[in-house]
Formats: structure tokens, sequence, C-alpha cells
């Protein structure tokens, strides 16, 4: 069984990690000149957005197959718990889908008097136009083929683990067709979505793991792991993910240090939590949803008149993070149902509960 902590500690976990996630979707790297020597602002930026930040997709792939795979006892359990994430995560993406297509839609034929091509199936089922709903679709994909996943990994163990995690870690070819210019499910979402139902089979493990580090162990982990994304940096500034532009050792650098920054994150939390930050974590996915369409046209826009654009992520960034949580605080507060049905559930002042409590 999950204890308290543990689960704190993954819902704190998953707040830092889609705060991380708006730092990549807020990044103004393509505005600095890299014509000479690299400039400081662009090495932040990358060890920020293409270095800490890349722990953020595996560790939501790793949570949700972990939190899924917890009450997946038997075969005869998929159906009930496939009909919860209907109202978990099939509404709120269609929901929020829908919305930010409305508002582009405004935005493009009325606002800016440009053509709007209107194709619903695609821009709000397929690919939305809020580019983290990819996640959102690799996930549904993932939970109508859980019960291949759940088999493979209650009857192979850990070489199905080794095998798929190992293939992503070394070799991060996909494999999958694609659909709407993105592929189906990536090997990465997979593989991680694969080691949460692992790990959701062996809990003590997982709170042995991340309990028995100490201080000292912690702070040599940080050491390494700052050591390793910033000899990927050396190596290759302007590193990518793409299989078929990565090397070999660069891309082993950068995904070792993914799990390491995931262990450390989880570790950390798990040993101490901060009360307030516990209770902002329940807006994580409201947070998720609307960090990006409409809002960065209105923060984009703002940040024009007073700061250019190589630099406009030290400000926006923060500033999408502040806003969505503050819009998530004030609309379960005025309209707490609407607030519940957006987010498929998630809600009921949590916020002031647990300060309160």
């Amino acid at each position: 069984m999950i204890s308290k902590k543990l689960s704190d500690a993954f819902q704190v976990t998953y707040l830092y990690a889609i705060i991380l996630v708006v730092a990549i979707h807020y990044n103004t790297k393509k505005f600095i000149d890299i014509s000479g020597d690299i400039p400081v602002n662009f090495l932040i930026q990358e060890f920020i957005t293409n270095g800490i930040a890349r722990t953020a997709v595996p560790f939501f792939a790793l949570s949700a197959g972990f939190f899924f795979f917890y009450k997946f006892k038997a075969l005869h359990d998929y159906y009930p718990l496939l009909k919860k994430r209907i109202r978990t995560i099939v509404i709120p993406y269609l929901l929020a889908s829908t919305f930010i297509f409305a508002i582009e839609f405004l935005y493009h034929s009325g606002y800016k008097g440009i053509d709007f091509p209107i194709n619903p199936l695609r821009d709000i089922l397929l690919a939305p136009l809020a580019i983290q709903f990819w996640f959102l679709r690799d996930l549904l994909i993932l939970l109508v083929i859980s019960p291949f996943i759940w088999l493979l990994t209650r009857y192979l163990g850990v070489l199905f683990i080794l095998v798929i995690v190992g293939f992503w870690l070394v070799i991060d070819v996909e494999f999958m067709p694609y659909l709407e210019g993105r592929r189906l499910i990536t090997i990465e979402t997979l593989a991680f979505f694969s080691l949460g139902c692992w790990l959701s089979l062996n809990i003590r493990t997982l709170e042995l793991l991340v309990g028995m580090v100490s201080r000292r162990q912690l702070a040599f982990l940080l050491l390494a792991y700052t050591a390793l994304l910033s000899y990927r940096m050396y190596l290759d500034p302007f590193f990518s993910d793409d299989s078929s532009q990565a090397a070999l050792f660069p891309l082993l650098l950068q995904n070792t240090s993914i799990i390491l920054g995931m262990f450390i994150l989880l570790t950390i939390n798990y040993q101490g939590c901060n009360k307030r930050i516990l209770a902002l974590s329940s807006y994580t996915f409201f947070v998720f949803l609307f960090h990006e369409l409409p809002l960065n046209r209105l923060i984009v826009k703002f940040s024009d008149y007073f700061i250019l654009d190589a630099y406009k992520f030290y400000f926006i960034f923060p500033a999408a993070v502040i806003l969505t949580l503050l819009l998530a605080i004030m609309l379960e507060k005025l309209l707490p149902t609407v607030y519940m049905v957006v987010t498929g559930g998630r809600g009921k002042n949590t916020v002031l509960k647990r300060i309160n409590s």
C-alpha cells in the first residue's frame, strides 16, 4: 500500500515538473545570437530548459503509470480504471482543447483578421493547438494498451523494464508511426509509463530507495547530476534528443541525467514536504492545461514593451506560472463546479483545507 508520505512526494514533484515544462515552453533561445561565442544567456536557458526541465515529461509518464497500475490488480480492473480516466483525463482534454481552439479562432479571425482554417478533429483531438496536449494524447493511447504493459511487467518483471528503459536510454529510436505530425507514442513515455507500472508492483522497494539516501549522499548526487548536464553541454551545447541527430555519448549523458534528476526530486520531496507547496500542488493539472495558449499571447505581448526578445524568458516563464496558479485558485473559489469539471474532479478548495489543517 502506498504511504501518504510517498503520495505527497509524487504530488509535490509533479508541481515542480510542470513548472519545468512551463520553462521549456517559454524559453527564448531562438532569439539569442549564437553566430560567435555562445552567450551566457543561452547557456543558462539551455541548462534549465534542455537540461533540468527534461526530467518533467518522463516523470509525468512514470507518475501516470504508477497511480494507474497501483489499483490494477487483475485484468477485470481494467474497465473501471479506464472509465475513471474518462472523467479525469478525457473530459478535461476535450474541454480545454476546445476552449483553446475557440480562443485561437477568435484571435486570428477577429483580432488579427487572418483566415483561420477550421479543422476541429485535428486541432482539438488529434493535434491540439496547445503543444503540451501531445502528452495527454500519448497517455490516452498508453491507457488503451495498458493491459499488455501490465501483463509484460507482471510476468517478465524487471527484465521487461530493463529492456524498454534501456532501449530509451542508449538508443532512443522512435518506432511508432506518425499521427498529425507527432509519433503515436514516444519511446520515452512508453518506457517511463512501464517503469511506473513496475514501481507500483514494488512500492516497498521505491520507498526504501528514496528513504535511505542521507544528506551527504544527496549532495553527492546533486553534484554528479550537475556534472553530467554540464559535460553534456560542453560536448553538445545545441543538443537535440532526435535520434537522427543526437550523438551516442551526449544522448547517454542526457538520459542518465534525466533518471538521476527524477530520483533526486522525488527523494527530496519524500524526505521533506513543505505544507504550502503541497497545497499548491493540487493546482498542477490546471497549470498543465492552461499555461501556454491563450495566456502566452498576453504575456509575450506585454513583455514587448520593456524587454528584449532574447531575455524575455526570465520574465514570461515565472509570470506564466504565477498567473496560471492565481487563475486556478480564483476559479476554484468563485466557480468550484466549473473548476472541478475542467480539471476532472480535482478541487474542493484543496489548498485552503490543507493550509488550515
